[in-house]
């Protein structure tokens, strides 16, 4: 029985059995020990198609567990293949679409196809597994679904190879084109690079990895290939982590600031940033219980921008020459949780706690914390996590003119409304107690009114 497995690389042992009388297992699991990702990067390149690497025969007598990706823009080719007498052994991509695993324990030959949608020469790394017992063969691709034959019930079981196992060919059959990376048979993984080295027409390793990985790094993390595998460069991002996906957080008090310093290549305020960029980005989470508090501001000589929370605890963005209202605000200092702040390409936050950049200033108490997280973690807290991300555009007088004539005008429309509803409303009211049966057919009523008041006063609008 396995316990705390929460902090081991196993969590269960599944043993199956193929109803045979008498038949028992054991299995133990010894000291468990990380030894890093390398076979799972463990790659090779075949560049021609006469190309192959060799390996000594593979015993799969009574069981095989062969799982491997690979990465090619062919339409066919063997993956592998391995021969005996009258045995047999292979995996191969037979289409575009096709991957087919081939055997023969001398029963005949018997083969396990797995047909998909889309197709699987698209330079992208895609998982196969084939598995064989002296009950069925089976075949999965990716996540499709799984492809099994069943073996004949008195049929021969022994797998009986002799013959090298060779990769990346077979006889009288073409070759594979491209790459094949963590190969295991049995649980044991080849050494494809090492083999490589010493085989003209096999490159070491596989490049493209973030063409298939790249989406793994998020929040602007940028993908960057390794010769064996890739990582997440999360310099341009407010997250940080293997993925770029952990926030960077800080419980602010009062008295707490922190100041970055723009430099004149980043001053957003200058003229040539105003040609080429429509405007700036922001994006921030933020956790607090207290309003007005101000969460953003940038000034140049010329322009500033501010984010703040106002008295009705809603999130405001203004341009507008309010620098009095938004030092009042500033005095009182946020009081909360502030989390991911980017502006632009610059990571004010991530900077302070993470990096000694000269351009980052702070005073008082700054202290790393988990607390945009909090929230999740406790279902029932008051406090509420909002994730902001604003464009600001540039504007100019004119535009400004426009927008306050179309909201006076709206405001006047709006008033006449109004006040043509009100007399309406009281015309209805002096001819309903008019009329006898006006409290006991208050829908009647109002829908004679609806009739008769557009003759009656010509200057009311309905909508």
């Amino acid at each position: 029985v396995l316990t705390q497995k929460d902090t081991l690389p196993v969590r269960s042992l599944l043993i199956g059995d193929v109803q045979r009388a008498e038949s028992e297992a054991a299995y133990m699991v010894g000291p468990l020990r990380c030894h890093g990702d390398q076979n799972f990067w463990n790659a090779a390149y075949f560049d021609k198609e006469t190309s192959y690497l060799h390996f000594p025969t593979f015993h799969g007598e009574l069981n095989a567990d062969i799982s491997f990706f690979f990465k090619t823009t062919a339409a066919s080719g063997v993956f592998l293949e391995n021969l005996g007498i009258k045995d047999f052994i292979r995996i191969e991509l037979r289409s575009p679409s096709e991957v087919v695993f081939s055997l023969d324990v001398g029963n005949g030959p018997l083969e396990v196809l797995v047909s998909t949608a889309t197709p699987l020469n698209d330079d992208r790394w895609h998982r196969v597994r084939a598995e064989r017992n002296v009950k069925e063969a089976s075949l999965r691709v990716d996540l499709h679904p799984q492809s099994t034959h069943r073996a004949p019930a008195d049929g021969h079981l022994h797998l009986q190879l002799n013959s090298q196992l060779f990769i990346g060919t077979a006889s009288r059959q073409k070759g594979f084109l491209g790459c094949l990376r963590a190969l295991q048979l049995n649980g044991e993984t080849l050494d494809l690079e090492q083999r490589a080295r010493m085989t003209p027409g096999v490159r070491a390793g596989c490049p493209g990895h973030c063409s298939t990985y790249g989406t793994l790094c998020k929040n602007q993390g940028q993908c960057v290939e390794r010769d064996r595998g890739f990582y997440c460069q999360c310099s341009a991002s407010a997250f940080t982590g293997a993925f770029c996906h952990q926030e960077v957080s800080a419980i602010f008090q009062p008295s707490t600031s922190l100041l970055f310093s723009l430099s004149d290549p980043f001053d957003w305020g200058s003229e040539s940033e105003e040609q080429n960029s429509p405007g700036e980005n922001m994006s921030l989470s933020f956790r607090t219980s207290h309003s007005p508090n101000m969460l953003l501001y940038v000034a140049s000589y010329r322009q500033h921008i501010a984010l703040l929370i106002n008295k009705q605890g809603k999130r405001t963005l203004s341009t507008e020459n309010v620098r009095k209202y938004f030092a009042a605000v500033a005095s009182r200092g946020f009081s909360g949780c502030l989390s991911a702040v980017r502006f632009n390409s610059i990571t004010p936050l991530k900077a302070a706690l993470m990096t000694s950049d000269p351009a980052v200033t702070v005073s008082g108490p700054l202290v790393h914390s988990n607390c945009a997280s909090a929230s999740s973690a406790n279902p029932y807290a008051a406090e509420t996590t909002h994730s902001l991300s604003v464009t600001r555009f540039l504007i100019f007088p004119g535009v400004i003119a426009v927008v306050i004539f179309i909201a006076v005008a709206a405001l006047v429309v709006m008033a006449r409304f109004v006040c043509s509803r009100k007399e309406t409303y009281r015309t209805q009211q002096v001819k309903s107690s008019q009329s006898e049966d006006g409290h006991e057919f208050p829908f009647s009523s109002s829908q004679a009114d609806s009739q008769t008041a557009p003759n009656e006063n010509p200057n009311e609008y309905f909508i």
